[in-house]
């Protein structure tokens, strides 16, 4: 590694205790901000010159290993490649798994006093990343889902534990980053082999099932908050992720045939239109209107569709939080009989399933959410087609039945 390179993503460690050389939690954040900016990645590729013989160990670092995996380009149209959130999250999980082993390895086996912080990647062996994910399985987050307001409660049991589908997102992006640090010569050993699959079936997904007449009655409820209610009937509407509407623009909305349509950005910077109903366009108006923004549709308009009290575009995140802890507070039975909390996201589910209910195709309804694959639409629309398709209809009108 030569430290007069540029590309070098080092940390100081000179008041670190030999034992404990790790990434300390005040250095985490920055340390994942400045990963996040991709300005290094060509002069770091540009040192490759794309040789398959390249030595990466003798040149690059393990955490300039993990900023070259985040920020690999796979395709010359840039809206194939990661987008920042996915970026931040794989920065997120790889940050968090390395750090681990590098100050708390006598978790896993591993002896981490001896290891350099910068050149740990290849001193591991199987064993210990088996022994890692076992200990991502039973590992308690330290909260329980009753005192988390985010939509995050939903990625853990009443225990605290990670979910299934936490776990399966988790070992995909571990297993990726070996199996990449891996061909490039990085490491020796195979040690993507090493993760156990981590499959999500209907069970271990949480349970977003939302109903037309508890939609009605947030809806109904939410009446006289304009704010509240010109959101959650757009979500149930048009089957917008809540990172769609944060980002829509008054620019994005057109007219045809009559109807309105707005154009979104989906994963993958995909852009699709969903229709804007005129009762739900009349709500929105109301919303503004409390914004003092005016609601005449402009081309030159840039301004966000939702603005929030600055005038602004939502933060996704916030409004995510802000949204789940005042509908899963409101005083309707139904909420309160719930042992899930309510989110954004159920609107989204509700949007899918309320469609199939009154004839829209798996296609459509695939194409509206923006989905890449039929088989995530399916996912949605399981439970209901499960339960429809459930033999025990059969026999309700038989003679067995009618003389129980």
């Amino acid at each position: 590694m030569h430290k007069e390179d540029e590309h070098d993503i080092v940390l100081n460690h000179s008041n670190v205790p030999e034992q404990k050389k790790a990434i300390l939690s005040n250095q985490m954040l920055t340390l994942q901000k400045q990963m996040q900016d991709s300005s290094r990645y060509t002069n770091m590729m540009d040192q490759t010159e794309y040789d398959p013989d390249f030595d990466y160990s003798g040149t690059f670092n393990d955490l300039e290993m993990i900023y070259l995996f985040v920020h690999h380009e796979r395709d010359l149209d840039q809206k194939k490649n990661r987008t920042v959130g996915t970026k931040k999250e794989y920065l997120r999980e790889l940050l968090f798994f390395y750090n681990q082993l590098s100050s708390l390895g006598d978790l896993y086996g591993f002896d981490s006093t001896k290891a350099d912080i910068q050149s740990l990647l290849n001193q591991l062996e199987p064993k210990h990343i088996r022994k890692y994910q076992a200990w991502l399985k039973e590992v308690k987050l330290g909260r329980a889902k009753k005192n988390n307001d985010s939509e995050e409660k939903d990625e853990e049991d009443n225990k605290g534990k990670y979910s299934v589908a936490t776990l399966s997102r988790k070992t995909v992006i571990l297993k990726a980053f070996l199996d990449f640090i891996y061909k490039r010569g990085y490491i020796t050993k195979q040690l993507q082999n090493a993760l156990q699959s981590s499959n999500v079936n209907i069970n271990d997904r949480p349970n977003r099932d939302l109903y037309e007449s508890e939609v009605l009655q947030l809806i109904k409820y939410f009446e006289d908050h304009v704010i509240i209610h010109g959101i959650i009937s757009t979500l149930a509407s048009t089957g917008m992720r809540l990172k769609e509407l944060c980002h829509s623009r008054m620019c994005d909305l057109t007219y045809y045939e009559g109807k309105l349509f707005l154009e979104v950005v989906g994963k993958g910077n995909v852009k699709r239109e969903v229709l804007i109903h005129q009762k739900i366009w009349d709500k929105i108006v109301a919303y503004r209107t409390r914004r003092r923004f005016p609601s005449e549709i402009d081309a030159m308009d840039q301004s966000p569709v939702f603005p929030n009290a600055k005038g602004v575009a939502y933060d996704e995140k916030y409004l995510s939080n802000y949204l789940s802890k005042v509908i899963n507070q409101a005083e309707i039975p139904f909420i309160k009989a719930r042992k899930d909390r309510i989110g954004a996201h159920h609107f989204r589910h509700f949007f899918a399933t309320y469609s199939s209910q009154y004839g829209a195709s798996i296609d459509s309804i695939s194409k509206t959410l923006g989905h890449k694959n039929l088989s995530t639409t399916q996912i949605y629309l399981e439970r209901r087609i499960s339960r429809e398709n459930n033999a025990a209809h059969n026999i309700t009108e038989t003679p067995f039945m009618n003389d129980m």
